[in-house]
Protein backbone atom coordinates (compact mmCIF):
# COMPACT_ATOMS: atom_id res chain seq x y z
CA UNK A 1 0.00 0.00 0.00
CA UNK A 2 1.38 3.42 -0.99
CA UNK A 3 -0.55 6.50 0.13
CA UNK A 4 0.02 10.24 0.18
CA UNK A 5 -1.96 12.87 2.09
CA UNK A 6 -3.23 15.50 2.09
CA UNK A 7 -3.99 15.93 -1.58
CA UNK A 8 -3.97 18.75 -2.49
CA UNK A 9 -1.05 19.70 -0.22
CA UNK A 10 -0.04 23.14 1.06
CA UNK A 11 2.86 22.84 3.49
CA UNK A 12 3.60 19.16 4.13
CA UNK A 13 2.97 15.89 2.36
CA UNK A 14 2.84 12.63 4.31
CA UNK A 15 3.99 9.56 2.41
CA UNK A 16 3.23 6.13 3.79
CA UNK A 17 4.39 2.83 2.35
CA UNK A 18 3.10 -0.39 3.89
CA UNK A 19 3.99 -3.87 2.76
CA UNK A 20 4.42 -7.42 3.89
CA UNK A 21 8.21 -7.31 3.75
CA UNK A 22 11.06 -4.85 4.05
CA UNK A 23 11.81 -2.92 0.85
CA UNK A 24 14.59 -0.46 0.16
CA UNK A 25 14.91 2.03 -2.66
CA UNK A 26 14.63 5.71 -3.49
CA UNK A 27 11.80 8.14 -2.97
CA UNK A 28 11.48 10.77 -5.72
CA UNK A 29 9.22 13.73 -6.29
CA UNK A 30 9.14 15.06 -9.85
CA UNK A 31 7.22 17.89 -11.47
CA UNK A 32 5.21 17.55 -14.70
CA UNK A 33 8.32 18.27 -16.80
CA UNK A 34 10.12 15.30 -15.21
CA UNK A 35 12.49 17.45 -13.16
CA UNK A 36 13.36 15.88 -9.79
CA UNK A 37 12.54 18.29 -6.95
CA UNK A 38 13.13 15.85 -4.07
CA UNK A 39 15.10 12.63 -3.70
CA UNK A 40 15.93 10.54 -0.65
CA UNK A 41 16.82 6.95 0.16
CA UNK A 42 13.87 5.00 1.52
CA UNK A 43 13.81 1.91 3.70
CA UNK A 44 10.49 0.65 4.99
CA UNK A 45 11.87 -1.25 7.95
CA UNK A 46 9.45 -3.66 9.48
CA UNK A 47 7.47 -3.31 6.23
CA UNK A 48 6.37 0.26 7.03
CA UNK A 49 7.66 3.71 6.09
CA UNK A 50 6.12 7.04 6.99
CA UNK A 51 7.78 10.32 6.02
CA UNK A 52 6.67 13.96 6.08
CA UNK A 53 8.10 16.17 3.35
CA UNK A 54 7.88 19.95 3.42
CA UNK A 55 6.41 21.11 0.10
CA UNK A 56 5.70 24.75 1.01
CA UNK A 57 8.62 25.86 -1.18
CA UNK A 58 7.34 23.97 -4.24
CA UNK A 59 5.61 25.94 -6.98
CA UNK A 60 1.87 25.34 -7.31
CA UNK A 61 1.09 22.49 -9.70
CA UNK A 62 1.03 18.75 -10.25
CA UNK A 63 3.78 16.48 -8.90
CA UNK A 64 4.50 12.76 -8.87
CA UNK A 65 5.82 10.79 -5.90
CA UNK A 66 7.64 7.62 -6.95
CA UNK A 67 9.07 4.84 -4.79
CA UNK A 68 11.76 3.08 -6.85
CA UNK A 69 12.48 -0.23 -5.21
CA UNK A 70 15.92 -1.84 -5.44
CA UNK A 71 14.32 -4.87 -7.12
CA UNK A 72 13.28 -2.65 -10.06
CA UNK A 73 9.61 -2.22 -9.20
CA UNK A 74 8.22 1.27 -8.91
CA UNK A 75 5.03 2.78 -7.54
CA UNK A 76 3.87 6.31 -8.36
CA UNK A 77 1.19 8.60 -6.95
CA UNK A 78 0.14 12.07 -8.12
CA UNK A 79 -0.48 15.09 -5.91
CA UNK A 80 -1.32 18.75 -6.38
CA UNK A 81 0.56 21.54 -4.57
CA UNK A 82 -1.58 24.61 -3.79
CA UNK A 83 -1.02 27.81 -1.84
Amino acid sequence: NFTIAPNPARDYLQIRIDGTERQTGTLLITDVTGRTVFSAPADNRAAQLSIDIEVSGFSDGVYFVTFLQEDGLQRTRRFVKVR
